[in-house]
């Protein structure tokens, strides 16, 4: 199931109120289909704006933002509405506080409701040789309130993301000599210090996620109250695939929303790294063997030709 599939499964069209953040030109839900709001960091002529030269699509086909989401809180974003479902594709990834982001999430849910989010997988995309984000930053940027990516997720972005093929990332580890960085030294220092000295707003990936790194952190988040949501649904990266799928619910038993998060890690664990699937194919194989072996073995013409299989192994040993 791809991922535009998976995101729309199951979705009651007829009697659902949907939020969608982030849209951009290719929403998952048409205003047309149902009750959806989108909502973003900007209204629609800032982002067609934004998006006018260099981004292969035409801004005029950005969709009409409904709210915008920026220091304001969602719950005022949205005027003390709710909805019944939620989703963010490729967005979690850009928001300053997470914890922040996922507590508004899960407070403007109707009973039942549910989060789909889309997360890029760095093994596959310009993240590659980033490390996964770990807990003392997420807790930093939660402590610190941010509304704007801090100094070190913009020169972590910037020193380390490179031109990466998703497609040969499959096929096993990089070289660092195939994948180059896509920003100097030079830009990255420029950069900091307009961080520093101006208002201006830097979109990064503030986060970095495998599917496992990001179920150990959610894990955390609720095991310690941070956050209330459980993973109701998990689809792991598919192959030649950037991406991974997970639905969240809230939840009220925290041991329970913490198992839920630990079976994903375990899940996506097992599936190994890029490259990996050639050694699952040679222990399928050897496997198949194995099992032939065993068969020819238990066959009669393997019972009947054991003497001859003795006299053969005992000239050898003489042999030698």
């Amino acid at each position: 199931m791809n991922t535009r599939e998976l995101i729309r499964k199951d979705l009651p069209f007829d009697r659902i109120s949907i939020m969608e953040i982030g849209a951009l030109n290719k929403p998952f839900i048409r205003k047309s289909e149902t009750n959806v709001i989108y909502v973003d960091h900007a209204d629609t002529e800032t982002l067609r704006r934004k998006y006018a030269v260099g981004h292969g699509f035409d801004p005029s086909e950005i969709v009409d933002v409904d709210a915008v989401w920026g220091q304001n809180s969602l719950a005022d974003c949205l005027a003390g509405r709710k909805v019944d479902y939620v989703i963010a594709s490729h967005v979690i990834e850009h928001v300053p506080d997470l914890i922040t982001w996922l507590k508004e999430l899960s407070s403007i849910l109707n009973e039942n409701g549910e989060i789909r989010l889309v997360v890029p997988d760095k093994r596959f995309t310009f993240d590659y040789t980033r490390r996964p984000t770990e807990m003392p930053e997420v807790i930093e940027a939660h402590v610190r309130r941010a509304r704007r990516p801090q100094l070190w997720n913009i020169l972590d972005h910037v020193l380390n993301v490179r031109a990466v093929d998703g497609n040969a990332a499959w096929q096993g580890p990089l070289p660092l000599e195939r994948i180059p960085n896509l920003h100097t030294f030079e830009q990255a220092f420029s950069l900091a210090e307009s961080t520093i000295h101006t208002e201006d707003y830097h979109d990064v990936h503030c986060w970095v996620f495998t599917p496992e790194s990001f179920a150990n952190l959610m894990a955390t988040m609720v095991q310690h109250d941070l956050i209330d949501l459980e993973c109701h649904e998990f689809q792991d990266t598919q192959e030649g695939t950037i991406e991974f799928a997970v639905f969240l619910r809230r939840s009220a038993d925290r041991p329970a929303a913490v198992a839920s998060w630990e079976r994903v890690a375990a899940a996506a664990s097992r599936l190994g790294t890029p490259g990996s699937r050639d050694v699952g194919e040679l222990h399928k194989a050897l496997e198949n063997a194995t099992s032939e072996l065993n068969a020819i073995k238990a066959s009669r013409s393997w019972r009947i030709t054991e003497p001859l299989r003795r006299m053969a192994k005992l000239a050898r040993s003489v042999r030698h």
